[in-house]
């Protein structure tokens, strides 16, 4: 049981650092997401995850971080 939970804690550590480092990334670079219907909103695909982000003037904003394998059909922002 505690093999299990350290699989888990790991995989959440490396998650979480991807996530960072995708966010970096985006802020650096905003326009490398692909557009969206979504007015300013783009798209970065990291592995499974659909990063959803709204560009602003003056900041970034993270919509929603979606589980590709999980995406609901149907999205509103």
């Amino acid at each position: 049981m505690l093999e299990g939970k350290k699989q888990v804690d790991a995989y959440s550590i490396k998650l979480d650092k991807l996530f960072k480092e995708s966010f970096d990334i985006i802020a650096i670079s905003p326009e490398i997401g692909k557009p969206t219907d979504f007015p300013l909103v783009r798209i970065k695909i990291i592995r499974d995850y659909l990063i959803y982000y709204r560009t602003m003037d003056d900041a970034i904003e993270i919509l929603t971080v979606l589980d590709s394998r999980r995406a609901p059909k149907k999205l509103d922002l």
